[in-house]
């Protein structure tokens, strides 16, 4: 998977009373889904999509296999229509810390 500080991961996630917030950033066409690193300027967990942006095919994606990943139900806070979203995961932060360090 990914590695991550602590710094970096507690500067695109947060804990809430609903699951943990994760500021993300989508690549869309590629050849297999997965999660990429933190971008170091936006501070944001890159993933890999295989779906094009069209008739929402990447944004199901990035649900469904999220979803599959944290073992959790994911949706979409902000972002539909950008590469940049902002997700909710229902979820407590440290089983997303375990997941994206591995």
């Amino acid at each position: 998977m990914v590695q991550t500080t602590d710094d970096e991961a507690n500067s695109m996630m947060k804990q809430t009373q609903n699951g943990t917030i994760i500021e993300v950033e989508v690549t869309t066409n590629g050849r297999k889904f997965g999660l990429r690193g933190i971008d170091p300027w936006t501070q944001r967990l890159k993933i890999k999509l295989t779906q094009r942006a069209q008739d929402n095919k990447a944004n199901q994606e990035l649900i469904q296999e999220t979803s599959r990943l944290f073992k959790a139900d994911v949706i979409i806070l902000k972002g539909s229509k950008s590469n940049k979203k902002t997700l909710l995961v229902n979820t407590g932060i440290d089983k997303i810390r375990e997941v994206t360090s591995q």
